[in-house]
C-alpha cells in the first residue's frame, strides 16, 4: 500500500522539504504510509525540541529590569549577569551565535535553514509569553525619611557604596573633598559614619566635666598654741609648739565638675570647611575654714614683724583675758571660650585629619578673705573691758587670656567605634589684676567706733587695684572615644588637660612681712607690699558627652 503525494504535502511544506525530495526518498515499490507519516512527525519534535532549547538558553541570561516603582523577577535558573547588547535587529549577540549555531546543526539538503529560524521564533513567543505568566512584581522598599540626605537627592543606606562608585555632586562627579564628599566632624551616623550634612549642616556636643585643678597655694594664715602659754609667745611660727591650722598648704585641689558645650556649621561641602563654638566652665571651687575661742582656746594670726626682724603673731583670743573667733575663705572660677575654623586636610576610607584655627579666651579669678573679731575680756593696757576689734584682709585676683590657636585633630573610625586625638596651643596676652582690701573697726563697751583702713596684711601699703600684661602660651591635649547609638546620636568619654603660664593667683600676692600695724601710718619699708607674683595654672579631668548631628 502506498501513500498519496497529496496527503504528504501538508507535511512536507511544514518541514520546508521539496516534493522532489520527498519522491526521492520513497521506494519505487512503495512505502508504507503510517511508517513515513510517524518518520515526518518525530523530525517536526526535533527540529522544535532544538529551537525551543536555543530560546530558553537566550531567555535564562536575561537580567531584572527596574522600572519605575516594580521590580521584574528573576527566573530562578539566571546566572544573574547582564545581557549583552542587542544588535541592529534587535537580537542580542548570543541570541545570533546560538540561533546560528542550530541552523549549521539543523541544515541539510531536507531542511532549509530559513524554515528552522522561523519554528525558532514561534518557540521563542511562546516560551517569552509563559515566562511573563510566571513573573511577579515586587515593590521597591519605602525610602528612610530620617536618613540623611546625599548630594544626588538619595539616601545613603548601610550597605552603600562611597563617593567613586557613581556618585556626584557640585564638586564634580565622583569627586568632592579630595575624592570624597565632607563630613561632619563627629562622625555622627551609624555603620557608614561618613555623610554629608545636606539640610543638616548643625553638629553639636555636650559634656559633663569631672576635673581637677592644681588648687591655690595659702601662706599660714591661723595658727594655736597649747593652753598655758604666755600671750607673748602664742601663735608663732618656727616655735616648738605652735601649730599652723589653717594655710600653709594648697586648697581648692578637689574634684569639681563643670559642662562644656560645643556648635558647628558647615560652610563648605566641597572644601571641608566648618566652623565652631565652645564654652566651657568649672563650678566654683572653694574652701572655707571656721574656729573660734571654745573649740581651740588660743588662736592667733602669725606675721613676720620687719620692727624687730623676727616672727611675731597677733592674737585673736587667749583664755586669760581675749575670746575671738577667724573666718578664712577662698574661691576659685574657671570659664574658657572658642571660636574655631576647621579645615579637612586629609580624609581616608575611616579616619581624617583636621586643622584648626581661631581664637581663644580663658579666665581665671581667685579670691582670699581673712575676717577676725575679738572681745576683750580684761583690760589690758589701753584697752578697757568690752572692746570688740573686727578686721579683714581681702585679695582677689582675675586673669583674662585673649590669643590666637592653631590646632591638629586625628580621627578614626572602626565600625560603630570612633576615636579622636586633639592638640592645639594658643599664644597671646594675659591680662591680670589683683583687687586689696582691709579694715579695721573698733568699738568701745559705750558704743562709740573708729574705723581705720586696712587690717593685717592688707594695709595701705598694698591696698588698691593693681594690673599687669603678661605674654602666655595655653596648650591643650584631648582623646575622646565614642560609640554611635544611633546615625546622628553618639555617646563619648575624653580626657583633656589645659596648661596655662603667667597667671596671679589670690594666695601668691599676700606679703607676710609688716612694717606697722593699724592704725599706724606707714613706716620704714613700707610693707606689706604688692608682689604681683607669677604662677602656673592647669586644669585636667574627664568628659562624659552626648554628639548630635542636626
Amino acid at each position: 500500500m502506498s501513500c498519496s503525494m497529496e496527503t504528504m504535502r501538508p507535511q512536507a511544506h511544514l518541514l520546508g522539504i521539496g516534493m522532489s525530495r520527498l519522491v526521492s526518498i520513497t521506494s519505487p515499490s512503495g512505502v508504507n504510509c503510517a511508517a513515513l507519516r510517524l518518520s515526518v512527525a518525530l523530525s517536526i519534535l526535533l527540529v522544535i525540541g532544538l529551537s525551543s532549547a536555543s530560546s530558553v538558553r537566550a531567555q535564562s541570561v536575561a537580567r531584572s529590569e527596574e522600572v519605575g516603582s516594580t521590580r521584574v523577577a528573576w527566573p530562578v535558573w539566571s546566572p544573574n549577569r547582564p545581557p549583552p547588547p542587542p544588535n541592529e535587529s534587535g537580537r542580542s549577540a548570543t541570541e545570533n551565535e546560538d540561533n546560528a549555531v542550530l541552523d549549521s546543526q539543523t541544515a541539510s539538503p531536507f531542511r532549509p535553514p530559513t524554515r528552522v529560524a522561523q519554528v525558532s521564533q514561534m518557540v521563542e513567543a511562546s516560551a517569552a509569553e509563559a515566562f511573563d505568566e510566571k513573573t511577579e512584581e515586587v515593590p521597591l522598599p519605602e525610602p528612610d525619611q530620617n536618613a540623611p540626605a546625599r548630594i544626588d537627592g538619595g539616601q545613603f543606606t548601610d550597605h552603600e557604596p562611597f563617593v567613586g562608585e557613581g556618585l556626584s555632586g557640585p564638586c564634580g562627579d565622583n569627586e568632592c573633598a579630595n575624592g570624597e564628599y565632607w563630613y561632619n566632624p563627629y562622625f555622627c551616623a551609624a555603620g557608614f559614619e561618613r555623610y554629608r550634612l545636606f539640610g543638616g549642616r548643625f553638629w553639636g556636643r555636650s559634656e559633663y566635666l569631672l576635673w581637677w585643678t592644681s588648687g591655690s597655694h595659702l601662706p599660714a594664715l591661723v595658727t594655736t598654741s597649747p593652753v598655758g602659754t604666755l600671750p607673748e609667745d602664742s601663735g608663732i611660727l618656727g616655735r616648738s609648739d605652735t601649730t599652723v591650722l589653717y594655710g600653709d598648704n594648697r586648697v581648692t585641689t578637689d574634684a569639681r565638675s563643670g559642662g562644656r558645650f560645643t556648635i558647628g556649621y558647615l560652610l563648605s561641602d566641597c572644601d571641608g570647611l566648618g566652623v565652631e563654638a565652645n564654652y566651657l566652665f568649672l563650678g566654683r571651687a572653694a574652701d572655707h575654714y571656721r574656729a573660734d575661742y571654745a573649740a581651740i582656746p588660743i588662736l592667733a594670726r602669725p606675721y613676720y614683724d620687719l620692727g624687730i626682724g623676727a616672727e611675731d603673731s597677733m592674737l585673736i583670743s587667749h583664755p586669760d583675758f581675749l575670746n575671738g573667733s577667724v573666718f578664712v575663705d577662698t574661691k576659685t572660677d574657671f570659664q574658657g571660650a572658642e571660636l574655631l575654623l576647621r579645615k579637612t586636610m586629609w580624609q581616608g576610607y575611616s579616619d581624617r585629619f583636621d586643622v584648626l584655627l581661631g581664637y581663644r579666651f580663658t579666665r581665671l579669678d581667685d579670691g582670699l578673705t581673712v575676717h577676725q573679731s575679738s572681745l576683750w575680756t580684761q583690760t589690758q593696757g589701753l584697752i578697757e573691758e568690752g572692746t570688740t576689734k573686727d578686721l579683714f584682709d581681702s585679695f582677689d585676683t582675675e586673669n583674662q587670656f585673649h590669643g590666637g590657636e592653631l590646632g591638629l585633630s586625628y580621627r578614626d573610625r572602626m565600625g560603630q567605634w570612633s576615636v579622636e586625638v586633639l592638640g592645639k596651643v594658643a599664644l597671646g596676652n594675659t591680662s591680670s589684676q589683683v583687687r586689696v582690701d582691709g579694715a579695721t573697726v573698733t568699738t568701745t563697751p559705750d558704743g562709740s567706733s573708729a574705723t581705720f583702713s586696712g587690717g593685717l596684711l592688707a594695709q595701705d601699703t598694698n591696698i588698691g587695684l593693681h594690673r599687669q600684661n603678661e605674654f602666655s602660651v595655653i596648650p591643650e591635649f584631648g582623646v575622646t572615644l565614642g560609640y554611635n547609638l544611633t546615625r546622628r546620636l553618639r555617646a563619648s568619654f575624653g580626657y583633656t588637660f589645659i596648661y596655662w603660664n603667667n597667671v596671679l593667683r589670690a594666695g601668691d600676692q599676700v606679703d607676710r612681712a609688716v612694717s606697722q600695724l593699724p592704725p599706724e601710718p606707714p613706716t620704714g619699708d613700707q610693707r606689706p607690699g604688692v608682689l604681683m607674683k607669677n604662677t602656673d595654672f592647669w586644669s585636667q579631668g574627664m568628659r562624659f558627652g552626648l554628639d548630635y548631628c542636626f
